[in-house]
């Protein structure tokens, strides 16, 4: 009967250490609203908002050259 008991322990314990750092994540992911928190998450992902960046400098600089003439 002791080694069921320990075996069972032994799940148990083990179940909750491939747990324990699961919410860690959830929690990131909920409060700061973004879908993609690294780059891990998708490769794809970063390069989207880098491009929205890029059309916004430029057509900022658009906007720079006409108000220097």
């Amino acid at each position: 009967m002791r080694i069921n008991q320990i075996i069972t322990a032994f799940n148990a314990y083990r179940n909750l250490q491939t747990t324990d750092g699961r919410p860690g994540g959830s929690l990131e992911e909920l409060s700061c609203g973004l879908r993609i928190n690294h780059a891990a998450h998708d490769a794809a992902g970063p390069a989207k908002p880098e491009g929205f960046r890029s059309d916004f400098r430029v057509r900022e600089y658009g906007l720079y050259r006409v108000r220097d003439c």
